[in-house]
């Protein structure tokens, strides 16, 4: 029998109680009060070395050569070393659970680490009785109170106009019997960011000095936020576990509800976290240790579907999507229809179910925005929505569903390339590496349209005639949203850069460049985009007299991309005003298979 709203809800917030209560501080046990036949096995087998314990427990090999867990919270360690000791820890994990009496708190130990038991029972081949105070009666009340079949990984595309969701996000989703997804329990690891300022955020985020937390949280209002606020698309990916391996799941993120640590944008961020409950389920997958320096959202979705963990993807457009898919059946008279009924014209008895569908969904576009009022929203909607139950069932969803991301290219690139420098007629060749994560001329499937995001990409160039090797470029950041304009918005374009690139006359001499842009985006049939953008570029350069310059200017480029053919040309001009009397013209064209 169905629960009703109002039960589920109550059962939640009665789990979330149970989630929180699990993990209050227990005394910590000192390995001198650790004495069981039981250990003599862990030592013959190092079982502190095991890569089960390490998964459990968060642990990780540092660039220095130590040992820790990347958890900062010390509500998870039992010993007061245990964060860095994995030995100590295992040790006394197994006197906790032998010896429940000696550790306090207000909640069992079962209920505080339900994994680690599960897993010290199968690794030591014991009964369920070896443990005095059994298993935790709470856990198993909650899930089944909330009747979780089964999990999924869920992808929200990149937004290019938010800092925090430029590369995409992930979510682990705890689906529920017989139930429509979103209704179920989304597992999330973020920020705890008490401030949205762009550059702050960044400079925050990269050196880990906000905390990340783990929550849960309704499934249907993450939907919300990204498709119908931030214009996401949604990708849901089925996990196919086992009864066993969804278990090990459950118990490893009940252990981990509310902990804290350290949030590094590039690496320990919301999609690395979110592998170690699937590594706890199926040891066999192995990906934690894959991303040493960097972990991009998208880039761990590819290896989890190429693990075979995974099945096969269910998209959920945005309301961006959607509308574009609606706006695409109309004729341009149908279009310009649309919009006098979006301003609150009257119906004429003419239009068809597509029409007014898009009139609908441009009115709550504009409300979801505060573009209009709540009365004005009223007002246009309700005539629509009255004239439009009359006119039958209208297909909504898009008709034609893009690449899934895991179909896409990987973000980092390795480049060769060369030439013949024109004005000295000598041969040159380059080597460029980039560590993320997608540019203009990239193969655009599986990302956002009009997107170019590239981090930490050096340009090498040798001289073919006089043997020279130098740094050419080196780009810290290059971001660029040029998405084009729809019917219903036209979206500022905007560019910017940091790097350091050398002198094209002395290639010796390096000058640090900061380049920033805005302007417009248009769609050139198909596949094709053409932008304009006003351009102002700040250089640091110690041959200046003051070390600085600013010189303003402009860009352009006209780009085709396809999967088979992209293609593009683009200039950049700039004339020195301050600091500088340089004048800048560069021209590139490039063309990829």
């Amino acid at each position: 029998m169905l629960l009703t709203l109002k039960r589920f809800y109550a059962q939640l917030r009665l789990c979330v109680v149970f989630f929180f209560c699990g993990l209050l501080p227990l005394r910590a046990v000192e390995p001198a009060e650790i004495s069981s036949p039981l250990w003599s096995q862990v030592e013959a087998r190092r079982l502190w070395d095991d890569p089960e314990w390490w998964t459990l427990v968060h642990y990780h090999r540092t660039m220095w050569g130590r040992v820790e867990s990347r958890i900062d919270d010390p509500r998870f360690f039992l010993h007061p070393r245990g964060k860095v000791n994995r030995k100590a820890e295992l040790k006394a994990t197994l006197h906790a659970f032998l010896e429940p009496e000696s550790v306090g708190g207000e909640r069992s130990l079962a209920c505080r680490f339900p994994a680690r038991r599960q897993w010290l029972l199968e690794k030591l081949e014991l009964p369920e009785s070896v443990f005095p105070d059994g298993d935790c009666e709470d856990f198993h009340e909650a899930i089944a109170q909330l009747e979780i079949e089964s999990a999924a990984m869920i992808y929200p595309a990149g937004y290019l106009n938010s800092p925090a969701s430029m590369f995409g996000h992930l979510l682990l989703v705890l689906d529920r019997k017989d139930k429509d997804r979103l209704l179920s329990r989304a597992v999330n690891y973020a920020a705890v960011v008490g401030d949205s300022f762009g550059p702050l955020f960044a400079v925050k985020g990269i050196f880990g000095l906000y905390d990340g937390v783990f929550a849960i949280l309704p499934y249907y209002d993450k939907v919300e936020e990204y498709s119908a606020v931030n214009r996401r698309d949604i990708w849901e990916y089925p996990l196919e576990l086992s009864e066993t391996e969804l278990d090990r799941l459950l118990r490893h993120v009940w252990e981990l509800q509310e902990l804290r640590s350290r949030y590094f944008f590039f690496k320990e961020n919301c999609a690395f976290n979110l592998l170690y409950p699937i590594e706890a389920a199926r040891a066999s997958v192995k990906l934690v240790r894959r991303f040493r320096m960097s972990a991009v959202p998208v880039s761990l979705l590819q290896q989890l579907a190429e693990s075979g963990a995974t099945g096969e993807p269910v998209y959920r457009p945005s309301k961006a999507s959607v509308m574009r898919d609606l706006v695409s059946r109309l004729s341009p008279a149908e279009q310009e229809r649309a919009r006098v009924l979006m301003e609150g014209g009257a119906l004429d008895g003419s239009e068809s179910a597509v029409l007014i569908s898009f009139a609908i969904e441009w009115i709550q576009y504009l409300y979801t925005e505060k573009m209009i009022t709540p009365e004005v929203y009223r007002e246009r909607i309700f005539p629509l929505l009255s004239a439009r139950s009359k006119l039958g069932r209208v297909e909504t969803s898009v008709r034609e569903i893009p690449a899934a991301p895991d179909q896409g290219h990987a973000p980092r690139r390795l480049g060769v390339y060369g030439g013949v420098n024109t004005t000295e007629g000598d041969g040159f060749w380059g080597v460029t590496l980039r560590a993320a994560y997608h540019d203009w001329l990239d193969d655009p499937a599986g990302y956002p349209e009009g997107s170019s995001i590239r981090m930490f990409e050096v340009d090498v160039r040798g001289d073919m005639d006089e043997g020279e090797v130098y740094l050419r470029d080196f780009t810290l950041v290059d971001i660029r949203s040029q998405t084009p304009p729809e019917l219903w918005v036209r979206p500022l374009s905007w560019a910017v850069r940091f790097s350091a690139e050398a002198d094209p006359f002395d290639t010796g001499h390096h000058r640090m460049i900061g380049r920033f842009a805005t302007g417009f985006t248009e769609r050139l049939g198909a596949n094709g985009l053409g932008y304009v953008m006003m351009s102002q570029l700040i250089r640091g350069d110690s041959d200046l007299d003051d070390h600085l310059g600013w010189e303003p200017g402009g860009e352009w480029g006209v780009l085709h991309a396809t999967s088979r053919l992209r293609a593009g040309v683009r200039g950049r001009h700039h004339w020195g005003v301050w600091g500088s009397s340089d004048v800048r013209h560069h021209v590139e064209a490039e063309i990829r298979l």
